[in-house]
């Protein structure tokens, strides 16, 4: 199958941040089963909590007049994991990730016998920060979003409790308006993405935030968010009606689909000097947006029973039905690949 990537070649990792990693779905034919750790043990299986992952998915499968397929989110890198260990190695099962299989993930597939996966790039899931369109109009960069919105910001050697209030005490060029973030609570793709690309990207330049030798309180002091700086909202339609009834200085984090919906009251704000376009976007310059991987081992979407809802899955989602131009994934903010790209996957997956 053209479409497979040898695992015994080391496969540069692109470039990304822990936290981009944050969502997969572990998709699972009829054969399939999924063992969850003891920390999972409330049979979290089958449960979406992203509401764009849910769209994702609901998209594909009511094209495929209701394909029956098991799903459970999990963190990209755990998931591929599970995927390239031994034990797992003959389950029907898809990965959808927020990452690129590493060169670590690849040697223990190898190690475990997996000498080849299959490799299909979905294309690239993009958010935006947005504003009404009747407010003053302003741009924000990384810093500026981990500045306003941080529970402790940097000074000198160490860190102080952050008291500013408005978009102004924290970048002179910003309006003296309140500072109102409205968010997709945790868990979640579209929030995950934004502590990556807004909170991680801005506050890993300081030295005090890099002189923090262990991981896991590096990313808390970039990620720990003071509430009276924001509002968590999860159901998008409410989220939408919050950010309209905000004060102006609100702005919101949507899917770049649910902008393109609303756009005759919303406007884009620039982030980073860059508004998020497909170039941008493919080359990574644009910090608020995911690339979306599907991963599975080749003969596991041969067609053959009990991987034939597998395969018309990803034959689906690898549609231009689905992924294309015009596609009706646009709608969760799925930024599309060269259309060259699309058609060669779609050939080698046929082959």
């Amino acid at each position: 199958m053209a479409l497979s990537i040898k695992t015994k070649k080391q496969k540069p990792a692109l470039r990304q941040l822990a936290s981009r990693m944050a969502f997969a779905l572990v998709l699972l034919g009829n054969g399939g089963s999924l063992l969850i750790g003891a920390s999972q043990a409330q049979d979290a299986a089958h449960i979406i909590s992203s509401p764009t992952t849910t769209r994702f998915v609901d998209g594909v499968g009511k094209a495929l007049n209701g394909v029956s397929i098991e799903m459970t989110e999990m963190h990209s890198y755990s998931a591929l994991d599970w995927m390239c260990a031994e034990t797992n190695a003959s389950k029907p099962t898809l990965v959808l990730s927020a990452m690129a299989i590493t060169p670590v993930l690849t040697d223990k597939c190898v190690a475990n016998g997996i000498n080849n996966l299959l490799e299909a790039h979905l294309g690239f899931l993009a958010l935006v920060l947005v504003q009404k369109s009747s407010d003053l109009p302003f741009a924000l960069t990384s810093d500026d979003v981990y500045r306003a919105l941080a529970r402790d910001v940097p000074f000198d050697d160490g860190f102080k409790k952050n008291t500013t209030r408005n978009w102004a005490d924290v970048n002179p060029e910003l309006p003296e308006l309140p500072i109102k973030v409205i968010l997709q609570p945790r868990p979640g793709a579209t929030r995950s993405i934004f502590e990556a690309g807004a909170l991680v990207t801005g506050c890993r330049k300081y030295d005090v935030i890099q002189n923090i030798y262990d991981a896991a309180p590096r990313m808390e002091k970039c990620t720990n968010i003071r509430a009276e700086a924001i509002e968590e909202i999860d159901d998008i339609a409410a989220r939408l009606e919050g950010l309209r009834n905000a004060e102006p200085g609100a702005v919101a984090l949507f899917s770049a689909g649910v902008y393109e919906e609303n756009k005759d009251w919303l406007r884009v704000v620039r982030f980073d000097g860059i508004m998020p376009n497909l170039e941008d976007i493919i080359d990574e310059d644009y910090m608020l947006s995911a690339p979306v991987y599907a991963y599975a081992r080749p003969e596991v979407v041969s067609g053959g029973a009990p991987n034939a809802d597998l395969r018309a899955w990803l034959l689906e989602a690898l549609s231009e039905n689905a992924i294309g131009d015009d596609g009706y994934l646009k709608t969760i903010g799925l930024k599309p690949l060269p259309k060259v790209t699309r058609e060669w996957q779609r050939k080698a997956l046929a082959e």
